[in-house]
């Protein structure tokens, strides 16, 4: 293929981008300025105080939710769910991405030895 044929092909099929670009309807608002807004918002956002809270507890919510699942599945293994709860606490063989809490499993290690041990309340 020759140079010049090669560069008119390049050129209708830029043309065609162009005019494809062109037709799109942008979303209202959308310009560099709008864009420059979006970044500034977004920085605002990501620097607030209270973003870092949100994540922060929502962190520590998910932790402790896997050690409460962890704790109940651990007890589900042994039977240890009362039997209306079964159908909403989680499976004996569920994944486990936590250790059960430690003062569960010493209290029921702590009951073996007497039975007038306490749970953990």
């Amino acid at each position: 293929m020759n140079r010049p044929t090669r560069a008119q092909r390049r050129l209708a099929d830029l043309r065609t981008i162009a005019e494809e670009l062109d037709s799109r309807e942008r979303t209202p608002g959308w310009s560099i300025p709008g864009s420059k807004v979006e970044e500034a918002m977004r920085a605002v956002v990501r620097t607030h105080p209270v973003v870092r809270r949100l994540v922060e507890d929502f962190d520590t919510a998910r932790r402790t939710f896997q050690q409460y699942e962890a704790t109940l599945i651990w007890l589900a293994a042994r039977d240890m769910i009362p039997e209306d709860l079964i159908g909403v606490a989680p499976s004996r063989n569920a994944t486990r991405f936590a250790e059960p809490g430690e003062e569960w499993t010493s209290a029921v290690e702590a009951l073996r030895r007497d039975c007038d041990a306490l749970l953990p309340g």
